[in-house]
């Protein structure tokens, strides 16, 4: 799919549209100013999913890291805890 790419000026007008195609597509926005990259815009969707994959990556960093060193990175019952509990309930300190 192309990456879609827009001036800030052309956001500031079609904000409303532009967050329904977001929600619809799922793929980011990247916004401009004065023709360079300023910021890039994903749907509150999009946003937590690449939160959760970044976590598990994390997750798994630790888990690598932690091999052959004879002791685990953080305790078995707080992963298991954290694994058990849904994601819309965990809070984030």
């Amino acid at each position: 799919m192309a990456v879609k790419i827009m001036p800030v000026t052309d956001l500031r007008q079609k904000i409303t549209s532009v967050l329904k195609e977001l929600e619809e597509s799922g793929q980011p926005l990247y916004i401009t100013q004065y023709g360079r990259p300023k910021a890039v815009l994903l749907s509150y969707q999009g946003y937590e999913s690449l939160i959760r994959e970044l976590e598990d990556l994390g997750d798994s960093l630790s888990i690598y890291e932690g091999k052959g060193k004879g002791k685990p990175s953080r305790p078995y019952e707080e992963f298991i805890a954290e694994v058990s509990t849904p994601a819309s309930v965990q809070s984030k300190d």
